[in-house]
């Protein structure tokens, strides 16, 4: 619970495998403040593999407006599938990093995006925006 707002939250963790380089995981988070959050698991919940990005346009932008009020069409929203949310704003063809993030998202092809962290992980997303495969430092896939 969270106290500053009232919002229910709760984390929780459904299975997870040891394996070499990273444990595979599937973890759920439900947050009651969230407004029409539908996603596979049902609403107001989300889950670790859930990862997407979208770009904001004219269908979306009321929507984008209520989580981003400074987001303009072009810019990309990405959902982490763990209940945070990032506005990476584009500038000159390129997009900026939200601010304390040093992640950086490229632009490949009309629906193909690159997400580099700052662990060296790359995460790649195609067909509007859906999580597709993600390339770790110690492997790849």
């Amino acid at each position: 619970m969270y106290l500053h707002s009232g919002e229910a939250f709760l984390r929780r963790v459904d299975l997870e495998i040891p394996g070499r380089g990273f444990n595979w995981r599937f973890e759920r988070i439900y947050r009651s403040g969230w407004e029409n959050y539908e996603t596979p698991l049902g609403y107001n919940w989300d889950f670790n593999y859930y990862r997407r990005i979208f770009q904001v346009n004219d269908y979306n932008e009321e929507l984008v407006e209520k989580m981003f009020p400074d987001a303009k069409e072009g810019d990309i929203v990405r959902l982490d599938g763990h209940g945070r949310e990032d506005l990476f704003i584009i500038k000159y063809d390129k997009y900026e990093s939200p601010p304390g993030s040093y992640t950086i998202l490229t632009r490949r092809d009309v629906d193909f995006f690159i997400e580099r962290d700052r662990d060296g992980n790359v995460i790649t997303y195609q067909d509007e925006g859906v999580y597709e495969r993600l390339y770790g430092v110690n492997f790849f896939q």
